[in-house]
């Protein structure tokens, strides 16, 4: 069943709520998120984007910690690495989102800023459960840190 705009499957869209203030959303079969895609759905206070790099999942909210754009609008792309004097490498291809408005850098991975490493986007766990993507909101998300890596 396909997706409609907004992100959701029809009949297999769903809510469950489950320990304390978490809730776990049903999103739609994980093959509707093309390999190196994305797609945002409407959850959340500013949505959620959820990506697929390589056949894995990572669901990041749709908000830049700069300045607040729709980050998960930006660009899925890699980063440069310096190698001294004016030598660069372009490195992590299709590991990065850069976000739309300023070029801030994110690992998609962890939320982690690459243009100011304190900031990060909020992450949240998402998983595939008989086929279709399911994403855990929290109250208050859960911004990459050491131990959440």
């Amino acid at each position: 069943m396909a997706a409609d705009a907004a992100g959701r499957c029809g009949s297999h869209e769903g809510r469950r709520v489950s320990q304390g203030n978490d809730e776990e959303h049903t999103l739609c079969p994980a093959e509707e998120i093309p390999v190196n895609g994305v797609r945002v759905f409407p959850l959340g206070r500013h949505g959620i984007g959820v990506f697929n790099i390589e056949g894995r999942f990572y669901a990041l909210s749709n908000r830049c910690p700069h300045a607040g754009a729709p980050v998960c609008h930006g660009t899925i792309t890699g980063t440069t690495r310096y190698r001294g004097g004016y030598d660069m490498d372009w490195v992590r291809e299709g590991e990065i989102l850069q976000c739309p408005w300023h070029a801030w850098q994110f690992e998609i991975a962890t939320g982690r800023s690459l243009t100011r490493p304190a900031w990060a986007v909020k992450t949240y766990p998402v998983w595939v459960e008989n086929g279709y993507l399911v994403v855990r909101l929290t109250s208050s998300g859960r911004p990459a840190t050491e131990e959440s890596v």
